[in-house]
C-alpha cells in the first residue's frame, strides 16, 4: 500500500477498500529463437481484486510516494503486454494471467538477460474481514514455455505476499465497572483533527457474530452508519 514513507514489503497492512500495490520482478534471458517463446506470470488473488489496466511493466523497480507511483512513465516499456487476462472474482479468489512480449521488452538481438518489473493493483476486498484469518494474499509464478518443444515449460516457485487487515475492540464502560454505558456513541476519523468520519455496516456472521466493517462499495447507502454502539469490534482497518 503506497504512503508518503511507503517501502515495498513482503507483508503488509490495509484496510478494506485500500489499494494494494504489488509487482513481480521478471529476470528474462537471452534467447536464440525468440518467436517460439512464451513468458507468463500467473497470479491467484485471495481477498484482493485486481485493478482493472493497472499493470505496466517496468524498466527498473517502480518507487512509491504520497500513495501512488513516483517512477517517470518513461521506464514503462511499451506493449510489454501482449495479454492480459482477469478472471472472475469468485468465493474471495481471482486468478490473473499477464503473457509478455519478449521483443519488445528484450529488443533485438539481446545478448544477455534483462529483469523488468511487472506492477499492478488490487483493491481489499470485504472477505478479508470474514472468520478468523483477516488478511489478503498474494501468490504469483512464471512461466517459461516454447511452443515448438511444449515439454520445455518450466514454472517457477510460488511467490507469496500477505496483507493483513486489522481490528479493533470499541467500549465504554460506567466508571469502575464492566457494563457497556448504555446509549454511549462512536465515531472514528483517519485524522486527529476531525474532518470527515469513516463509514461503517453492520454484519452478522454465522448468526452470532456481530461486528462493523468498513464501507465498500456497493454496499447500500441506507447500511451506512457514521457512529456506532459500545462494545463493538470494528474490522477492516490498516
Amino acid at each position: 500500500k503506497g504512503s508518503g514513507e511507503a517501502t515495498w514489503k513482503e507483508t503488509a497492512a490495509a484496510g478494506v477498500g485500500d489499494i494494494v500495490r504489488f509487482y513481480v520482478a521478471v529476470t528474462i534471458p537471452a534467447y536464440n529463437n525468440v518467436s517460439a517463446l512464451n513468458l507468463t506470470v500467473n497470479d491467484t488473488l485471495t481477498n484482493l481484486k485486481y485493478t482493472t489496466n493497472s499493470v505496466k511493466v517496468y524498466s527498473e523497480k517502480p518507487e512509491l510516494g504520497n500513495n501512488k507511483v513516483t517512477t517517470s512513465n518513461d521506464k514503462i516499456i511499451t506493449g510489454a503486454i501482449k495479454k492480459t487476462t482477469v478472471g472472475n472474482y469468485v468465493s474471495g479468489k481471482q486468478d490473473l494471467k499477464f503473457d509478455l512480449d519478449y521483443q519488445k521488452i528484450m529488443g533485438e538481438n539481446a545478448s544477455q538477460s534483462k529483469t523488468v518489473y511487472v506492477y499492478y493493483e488490487a483493491i481489499m476486498q470485504k472477505e478479508a474481514v470474514t472468520g478468523t484469518n483477516h488478511q489478503g494474499e498474494n501468490v504469483a509464478t512464471l512461466t517459461y514455455s516454447n511452443a515448438v518443444n511444449p515439454e520445455s515449460q518450466y514454472t517457477t516457485n510460488k511467490k507469496e505476499t500477505d496483507v493483513y487487515t486489522y481490528h479493533l475492540q470499541v467500549n465504554k464502560k460506567k466508571g469502575g465497572k464492566d457494563e457497556a454505558l448504555e446509549g454511549a456513541k462512536f465515531s472514528v476519523y483517519t485524522e486527529a483533527e476531525g474532518g470527515e468520519p469513516l463509514k461503517f455496516v453492520e454484519v452478522t456472521e454465522n448468526d452470532t457474530t456481530k461486528y462493523y466493517r468498513l464501507a465498500v462499495e456497493g454496499d447500500a447507502e441506507g447500511s451506512k452508519v457514521t457512529q456506532i454502539g459500545a462494545d463493538f469490534q470494528i474490522r477492516g482497518l490498516d
